[in-house]
């Protein structure tokens, strides 16, 4: 698995700071990032990136392209699959709006994670809305209820014992926090509670869109104050009337639990 630019060449350079959202049961990483609005005076740039795989294709193809889009239009593309947002020197958004195969998962929290050392970056923000083990409390979506892990120097080290043996249930984000964690790199992760969105296709959103666009809101709003309060000016602020400009194009199926027999990873 690597992450590279669409029309070929180098990466662009990461800044000190990288925040990454994926398509989460709810959508809401990938939505809070595509609703953030760069402070005054940061220029923000997009580069089109692609995952390249070596797992085998499928045959269905309904999974492939962008899950959330501008125009409701899905014959016309208005948002990247894979997107890296730089703004300036301080902060990159990665911003993974398209279904991740649980046979990539692993590779793509390495291939995020390449990118985020190459370029010796500070500090990783991993955003997401999950299932967390109900057993242990979970999470119900408000702010208050947020999970927020910091980990990877001992400035940060804030996790509890009870937030440390909660499961999380999204395999590519457990994959993320599962390498970053491992290799000691300073993380981030600000999660919230999130549901299936259902009720798509319709000219007005569903009552399970709108709690969805809820949830992008909360998370984007918490994971713009975390990565403002990381160092230095506020670079970003989270915008929910230009999140809400992004509707699902098709349905996505974030994987919420590991089959039994597997080795797969949930922190």
């Amino acid at each position: 698995m690597a992450l590279r630019l669409k029309n070929g060449g180098p990466l662009p350079k990461v800044g000190d700071r990288l925040a990454v959202g994926t398509c989460d049961v709810s959508g809401a990483g990938v939505r809070a990032l595509l609703g953030f609005v760069p402070a005054d005076g940061v220029h923000a740039v997009v580069h089109d990136l692609e995952l390249v795989s070596l797992a085998p294709a499928l045959s269905d193809d309904s999974d492939v392209g962008a899950v959330f889009v501008t125009d409701h239009d899905t014959t016309v593309p208005t948002a990247p699959s894979v997107s890296l947002v730089t703004l300036g020197d301080t902060l990159s958004l990665l911003i993974v709006n398209q279904q991740v195969r649980p046979a990539d998962e692993a590779a793509v929290a390495a291939a995020v994670y390449s990118m985020a050392t190459d370029a010796g970056c500070g500090r990783v923000f991993i955003l997401g809305a999950l299932r967390l083990d109900e057993k242990r409390g979970g999470v119900s979506g408000g702010a208050h209820d947020a999970l927020v892990l910091e980990f990877g120097d001992a400035a940060t080290e804030k996790e509890t014992n009870e937030s440390d043996s909660r499961t999380i249930r999204d395999g590519t984000l457990a994959a993320l926090t599962h390498v970053m964690r491992a290799t000691s790199t300073p993380t981030t992760c600000v999660f919230v509670g999130g549901h299936r969105v259902v009720g798509l296709g319709g000219d007005e959103e569903s009552e399970s869109e709108k709690e969805a666009a809820e949830t992008a809101r909360v998370l984007g709003t918490l994971a713009a104050e975390k990565i403002n309060n990381a160092g230095g000016a506020p670079v970003v602020r989270f915008d929910a009337t230009v999140a809400s400009t992004y509707r699902a194009s098709h349905a996505w199926r974030a994987t919420t639990g590991a089959p039994e027999n597997t080795d797969r990873m949930y922190t």
